[in-house]
């Protein structure tokens, strides 16, 4: 049984009873603490419920006793009564967290010696029939049910163990520490005139209670919002009531003009606390509506979008920005009319306008709905304004009209704002992709150009709102009748058992039941309206009653108004095109089973006299048996066809747009427009923002098709010809056209399928060929002697060994760094000196020249025919065995390729080489002692591939450079597959002569980086391997030549795009290409390029793009025929990103618009280049050291120009019941600040890329790599590191923190609750206590 303690009362009887059956199940040595509250570093305070100590892990649970479903989702929990709940897990992991840090402030150890995460989030269901839907990912494993709960804890303390991130051995420590925390206060029985009923919410800081207060001899309740004053970072009385009445200033301000709670006076309570009462209302939080099986029909939530804009516009116009509205703010009322009021809550936050702002005072309080705040105001909330409330309202908006969530949401408008845009809305009845893409380029636009936005965006609401309600084909709706809404398990007319329940359209809803009667799954229709249902029923009941074809749907019953359902159709499982959009483009061969299913339907339909009507993806469905013709809603026979104009307006003939007649070629119309959107991804007539311009078809030759599909694409088009006369005027016509173009053979390109040997050679040096791997070591092949490049070593080191200017030459580095290479170099250099070689073998050499002896040896480390390493080794060292320096005019000269451990067990240890273990140690430490030139110890580890003086002249540029213009590439030439290989493709951009170099250089910049992080060392090998994945891919010639061949690429073909490849979307297993894809460039929102792709992303308008690209190059397009929009989809925005880092004209673009951000800005370094300038000695040092300071003074939380002004603030105490911290104030000028330089700069191509800061005693040091200055400037300029994406850092950072505590400082600084209050500091032997005031940036 686990130990129980509680030192206060339980919050109410089902949290004692949860924990004392926890107590009774959890094993022994198990510690349940219960009500504790801490608070931490920031001021926040955290109540919870239990603390749970395990053997190995620790869990913040809250017990929550809910009965029945509970819908969830990332933000919230709808109660099955209705009741809108923040989701518990938020605040838990926000305690998990802050717990973990509280720990760890109290045993620094912690931070190294326990790296893993130590505290877990819970929640424990205490009701028997409490179930939480699994719509948040997180609550399979940390919402558990009581039944369940101590063996998942018990499970979840194991993994703890074996994952290597156990408290064990600090746990006795920790509990005593968890013992300290302090008990919450009690629920007060009333506060002021008010009883309290309940705690609903407790945030860290405020709290939220159900009150009732008496009215004479009325009861009425209340909602009472409780704030700690204590939280604002805030001294004055006056001022702490001023932001406080804030909200209730606004909501009085408003109440005429927006719908608004009712709101009584606020009132202090108990010196401490600030009380603001609010009415219930009627009105139901938006969140608990998009948390319900059963979301309002589409024309309710278009409404509720247009009153949500509406309100805000009336918001701003009182002078009032909100600054929090989210689903939980924004609350709707439903009229039995169907009309819906939207009203806003949460103004505790607002600004008003003329009012000076109180966002800095309001800081500590503000909690952000982070999915829907803009990115400014998560940042700073004083840069809140009228734009910000917009940004909110469009996510609140798409999220309506998407029914994606909010996170998904943010998600895809900065990768790929189309994917947001969902079929299903956009095939409605409406035209709704103008508003979508107003609302998503709101969204991506800086704040500056939102406001432009708001009114079309409203101007297209009340457009969408009045054409949605009248009826598309111009009759008069009858108002909705009253009609039996079914779920999944309820029984239809006796007889049919809901499966599943189709979403809504905007006439009927469907149902997929099984008849229990007679067996089989079938469709029911409900139709909405009695009027529509006489019209409707009997037109498709008409069309189909007679119709016997394989890809047309059956209809099997149709029934009057007054029966349960009213149409009994086919069942036809499968998706339909519009589900399948994300899979287009299709190959030719695949559309066309399609079209040869759809088109012979629509043939049987003519000799029938029968418009389908409404042709479009929705109403096709394709299954394993073909594909299939549904829905016949507005279907008419010829008689009755006359000027109506309905169907989905993307795919509906111009001449109806324009009030004329059907005829059949209408539906071929349509037909076509499906196949061609299948075939190329596009429509096929030209796309603006708003609107489609079906008089202009696209030009063929934009898309880049291969010669069969422009010629199925070329017929199609006719199909669709915006001229009636000009059109196939039959579906069987245009069958037959297309049959023709798949029967023909594809025409050859002139010359031969050729394997190019090149291809296989490059390929073979990759790390993880399929064809294994040559080339690995020295100069095995031909390709490795044609591309080799001379290094320093080359030009600097050969010529003194030749001299014999050296006896022993020591060659360490990683495998791969060249040694091998460089030695056999050396030999052929003696070898056309004249040089007689003793002996050679794939182990090294013995030669003689002009008297002297010259030996290698390949690798120190191995034996050689049965001789030792050891043995070998001193065979070949003799001459420079003993304790004294060997002779001048010893004609001498070894060359060894030695690994670091090698060198360091053989020599400096070993009494046979006293000597020369001497002078090797000397050359390890880099001692100014060392006075022995002829002994060269040269440490490739030490090389750096991308530095160069001149350009072109880096080793990178030039071994890159010498795989592309390898003369062998002109066999490509002659080969067939030619214009459309990737490979060919690859190698022309990279060596164009215009735009190779820019290209390379970019691709060298990237490189560049992981030298600048020094967290790995590349070698020549590494090199090499990826820039033959970059260039070849894994695909051999014959792989490409049968793609070509049959014009079916395989799924994933464009990721061997070297700019898609540099960034290894295949996952590869390859060190080097996962140090690339961090810096992925397509893989980070640039807000700006991002809104240039999305209104520039059809083939009409990529002439736009391509102004901004580099003009000119040698290549052929046709490789990158299918990177387009609707190729890719979400795929495209990165790649789009990526092609424009590498090939973006950088001079015409700031030329053109200087806002746009050059290709650096791409990358996920602001700061790359100014660290580049720092290590290259282009900075002043002085000033990188104050950058050090204040950089590290801002991450212990001092920001205040004043304090931190020349000096490092560093915390080293915190008294939590005084709420003080702390810190000692060290001058800037006890700090140094140099660039460690690379050794053997003679001999090796180096760049420096560490800076150390260390404190003028030498102790501490902080070495400082490209991350951690990355880091230290964000820090600097405010930004609040997240743990996991910066922890290895942040380790170094507070190791070196903990260091200098320890120093003795001059002056400490004292800060309570944030502010700066006092500086201490000696001064003539007296203690001096001075007060601090300092400059605020509050706005």
């Amino acid at each position: 049984m686990a130990e129980l303690v509680s030192q206060g009362p339980f919050a109410s009887i089902s949290e004692e009873r949860t924990a004392r059956r926890l107590a009774e199940e959890l094993p022994d040595k198990w510690l349940i603490v219960c009500n504790k509250m801490f608070v931490s570093p920031r001021g926040e305070q955290f109540e919870v419920d239990y603390i749970i100590v395990g053997r190995h892990h620790i869990f913040v649970a809250d017990e929550k006793n809910i009965s029945g479903q509970v819908r969830s989702n990332e933000n919230d929990w709808t109660l099955s009564s209705g009741q809108l709940r923040r989701n518990p897990l938020n605040k838990l992991h926000l305690i998990a967290g802050r717990l973990a840090g509280y720990i760890r402030d109290r045993f620094p150890q912690l931070r190294t010696e326990l790296a893993g995460h130590f505290v877990e989030a819970v929640v424990i269901m205490s009701a028997p029939d409490a179930r939480v839907t699994p719509n948040d990912p997180r609550v399979p494993r940390q919402v558990l049910s009581i039944e369940n709960a101590a063996a998942k804890l018990q499970e979840y303390d194991s993994e703890a163990k074996a994952s290597g991130s156990s408290i064990s051995q600090w746990r006795h420590d920790i509990i005593e520490c968890l013992h300290l925390l302090s008990t919450p206060p009690p629920t007060p029985e009333t506060i002021g005139a008010y009883s309290i009923v309940e705690k609903v919410d407790v945030r860290p800081y405020s709290t939220t209670y159900l009150a009732q207060i008496q009215r004479g001899a009325a009861t009425e309740e209340r909602i009472l919002k409780v704030y700690d004053l204590t939280a604002l970072r805030i001294q004055e009385r006056d001022r702490q009531v001023q932001v406080m009445q804030r909200g209730f200033q606004a909501i009085l301000r408003l109440e005429d003009k927006v719908l608004v709670p009712e709101v009584h006076e606020p009132f202090p309570f108990d010196d401490r606390f600030w009380v603001v009462p609010y009415a219930q209302w009627d009105l139901q939080p938006l969140g608990a509506l998009l948390s319900t099986d059963t979301p309002p029909d589409f024309q309710r939530r278009l409404t509720i979008v247009q009153r949500l804009f509406e309100a805000v516009t009336r918001l701003h116009e009182a002078g009032v920005v909100h600054r929090n509205l989210s689903p939980h703010t924004v609350c709707i009322r439903t009229h039995d009319n169907g009309d819906v009021d939207v009203g806003l809550t949460g103004f505790e936050f607002a600004r008003i306008q003329a009012e000076q702002t109180m966002a800095g005072d309001l800081t500590g309080l503000y909690e952000a709905a982070t999915a829907y705040e803009a990115p400014e105001v998560l940042a700073d909330l004083s840069l809140a304004s009228e734009a910000t409330d917009f940004y909110s309202a469009a996510i609140i908006a798409l999220e309506l009209l998407t029914e994606k969530s909010a996170a998904q949401l943010l998600s895809e408008c900065k990768s790929a704002p189309d994917c947001v845009i969902s079929e299903a809305v956009a095939a409605q009845e409406h035209n709704l992709e103008g508003l979508l893409d107003a609302l998503v380029l709101l969204i991506i636009s800086e704040p500056a150009s939102r406001m432009e936005l708001v009114d079309d965006i409203l101007r297209m609401l009340h457009e969408v709102a009045a054409t949605s309600e009248r009826p598309s084909d111009g009759q008069t709706e009858d108002g909705p009748e009253e009609l039996t809404v079914y779920a999944k398990g309820d029984i239809i007319d006796n007889q049919y058992r809901v499966d599943h329940v189709f979403k809504p359209g905007a006439t009927a809803v469907a149902y997929l039941v099984t008849d229990q009667h007679y067996e089989g799954q079938y469709v029911l229709k409900q139709i909405f309206h009695e009027e529509r249902l006489r019209r409707l029923a009997g037109t498709e009941f008409t069309a189909l009653k007679d119709l016997r074809h394989d890809a047309i749907v059956r209809l099997y019953d149709v029934r009057g108004p007054d029966s349960e359902f009213h149409l009994k159709l086919e069942y036809v499982p499968g998706s339909s095109l519009e589900e399948l959009a994300g899979e287009f483009p299709w190959p030719a061969d695949r559309t066309h089973e399609v079209a040869r299913n759809l088109l012979d339907a629509l043939a049987y339909l003519a000799e029938k006299d029968i418009y389908h009507r409404d042709i479009s993806p929705r109403n096709i469905v394709v299954s394993d048996a073909g594909a299939k013709l549904i829905d016949f809603g507005v279907a008419h026979v010829d008689a009755d066809a006359g000027i109506t104009t309905v169907g989905t307006p993307r795919y509906r003939a111009p001449e109806i747009d324009g009030g004329g007649e059907w005829d059949a070629s209408c539906d071929v119309y349509a037909a076509s427009v499906v196949l061609f959107r299948a075939l190329t991804g596009e429509y096929p007539f030209r796309i603006t923002e708003t609107s489609s311009d079906k008089s202009e078809l696209v030009d063929l030759a934009h898309l880049g098709l291969d010669e069969v599909t422009e010629q199925y694409a070329r017929e199609l088009q006719r199909g669709c010809h915006p001229d009636r006369e000009q059109r196939y005027s039959s579906a069987r016509d245009l069958l037959e056209a297309l049959e023709r173009v798949i029967a023909r053979p594809p025409a050859e390109a002139e010359g031969d399928w050729v394997e190019n040997e090149i291809v296989m050679d490059l390929q073979a040096i990759y790390k993880n060929s399929r064809s294994g791997n040559a080339d690995n070591r020295g100069l095995d092949t031909r390709f490795a002697q044609d591309t080799y490049v001379d290094t320093l070593l080359d030009t600097s080191l050969i010529p003194e060994i030749a001299g014999g200017n050296f006896l022993l030459v020591l060659l360490t580095g990683n495998p791969g760094d060249g040694k091998t290479a460089f030695l056999e170099h050396v030999r052929r250099h003696l070898e056309q000196a004249g040089a007689e070689f003793a002996s050679q073998d794939d182990n090294g050499w013995e030669a003689s020249a002009n008297g002297r002896v010259f030996s290698a040896n390949y690798d120190a480390s191995e034996s050689h025919r049965g001789e030792r390493a050891d043995a070998i080794l001193d065979r070949m060292l003799q001459p420079l065995a003993g304790s004294s320096p060997p002779p001048r005019d010893l004609q001498f000269t070894s060359l060894l390729a030695i690994n670091d451990g090698r060198l360091r067990d053989y020599f400096l240890h070993n009494d046979r080489y006293r000597w020369l273990g001497s002078v090797i140690g000397q050359k390890l430490l880099r001692l100014e002692a060392d006075d022995e030139p002829r002994v060269a110890l040269v440490d490739l580890k030490s090389r750096c591939l991308t530095s160069g003086s001149d350009e072109g002249s880096a080793l990178f540029e030039r071994v890159l450079s010498a795989i592309v213009h390898h003369e062998g590439w002109s066999k490509c030439d002659a080969c067939k597959a030619r214009e459309e290989c990737i490979i060919r493709f690859n190698r022309d951009s990279l060596a164009d002569a215009a735009h190779g170099a820019t290209t390379r250089a970019r691709l060298a910049d990237l490189f560049h980086l992981t030298h600048l992080r020094g967290a790995r060392h590349t070698t020549i090998r590494d090199l090499r391997s990826a820039l033959s994945y970059i260039i070849a891919g894994i695909r051999s010639c014959k792989e490409i030549h049968e793609e070509v061949r049959s014009g079916k690429r395989v799924d994933d073909w464009h990721h061997a795009l070297y700019f898609n490849a540099v960034f290894n979307p295949a996952d590869e297993l390859d060190d080097e290409l996962d140090d690339l894809k961090q810096y992925d460039v397509g893989g980070y929102p640039a807000p700006r390029w991002g809104r240039f792709l999305h209104y520039n992303r059809g083939h009409d308008k990529q002439s736009k793009i391509n102004e901004m690209l580099l003009s000119g190059f040698q290549r052929s397009q046709r490789s990158l025929a299918g990177v387009s929009f609707a190729a890719q989809q979400a795929g495209w925005y990165p790649m789009m990103q990526r092609r424009l880092y590498f090939e973006m004209d950088a001079e015409s673009v700031q030329a053109h618009d200087e806002r746009r951000p050059l290709p650096e800005k791409l990358l996920p370094y602001a700061h790359a280049r100014s660290f580049e300038e720092v290590v290259s000695g282009k900075a002043d040092l002085h000033s990188v050291r104050e950058w050090l300071c204040e950089a590290i003074s801002a991450s212990d939380g001092i920001m205040s120009p004043d304090v931190r002004e020349g000096h490092l603030c560093v915390r080293t105490a915190y008294n939590e019941t005084q709420e003080l911290t702390v810190f000692k104030r060290h001058p800037v000028e006890h700090f140094t600040c140099k660039i460690v330089l690379p050794a053997d700069g003679r001999f090796i191509e180096s760049c420096p890329n560490t800076v150390e800061f260390a404190h003028v005693s030498g102790d501490p040091r902080l070495r400082i790599h490209l991350d951690l200055f990355e880091l230290l400037m964000r820090m600097r300029d405010g930004y609040v590191p997240e743990v996991l994406e910066w922890e290895p850092y942040l380790v170094d950072l507070e190791q070196f923190k903990t260091r200098l505590q320890r120093l003795q400082s001059d002056e400490v600084i004292l800060m309570e609750s944030g502010r700066v209050l006092h500086r201490v500091y000696q001064q003539d032997g007296r203690l001096i206590r001075e007060a601090v005031t300092a400059r605020s940036d509050d706005r």
